[in-house]
Order: C-alpha cells, then structure tokens, then sequence
C-alpha cells in the first residue's frame, strides 16, 4: 500500500499526465492514448477511481486497458504513432540547427522508439 506522500504524487503526475493527453485531442502533433495510459498507471495506484473513469472512455479506454494489461498496440495505433513521430522529427528537422550528432542522436532516440512500438503485440493473445 502506497504511503500517503506516495498517492498523492501519483494522484498529481496522473492529472499532469491526463491533462497532457487532453491537450493533445485538440493538437494533432500531441498523442492522447499514450499520456492516458501514464495517467490511468499512476491513478490505479493513487485512486483507482480516477484510473476507472478513463477505461470507460469510449475511444481511450479500451487501447489504455489493453496496453496496460497486456503490451498491446492496435496496428493502427502503431501506424498512427510511427507517422507522428516521424512528423516530428521532420519538423525538428526543418526548423532547428542543431549539429550533425544531435540530429543523429534524436534520430536515433525516436527509431528506437519506433521499433519498439512495432514489436508490441497487436492484439490479445488468446490461450
């Protein structure tokens, strides 16, 4: 059981995260599902409650419930969050000038994440 100092940071960062992820409904380039899960995580912990209301989402919850209990991204999902990232760093690309490694690095970084993304399974394994 998580110690009353503990909820609470969960309870905050979880409404720092879902307040991201409702920011990004509004803003393409700003993915909701993924803040969503973070706040759902940390609010199971805080006050399950909270975590409870954004599994009922209609549109978030089932990906969110999914993700956490079982690593799934919905092949669209992946299609989806692939393209964003790549967007960005394509905007990144047009307009910074950062050098040559930093580029790499970021690069990088976000490949990584894409392929990340792309080994998660699609759907639920059935036993």
């Amino acid at each position: 059981m998580p110690s009353l100092l503990q909820r609470h940071l969960y309870l905050y960062i979880g409404w720092v995260s879902f307040l991201t992820g409702f920011i990004g409904i509004f803003l393409p380039l700003l993915p909701t599902t993924i803040f969503w899960i973070i706040a759902a995580w940390l609010w199971s912990k805080g006050n399950p409650k909270l975590a409870q209301k954004i599994f009922d989402h209609p549109k978030f919850g089932k990906p969110t419930k999914e993700f956490l209990a079982h690593g799934v991204i919905s092949t669209k999902g992946k299609l989806f969050a692939s393209a964003g990232i790549s967007l960005s760093f394509l905007i990144l690309l047009l307009t910074t000038q950062l050098p040559t490694w930093g580029y790499l690095l970021v690069g990088s970084i976000l490949l990584l994440v894409i392929i990340w993304i792309s080994t998660r399974p699609s759907q639920i394994k059935s036993s």
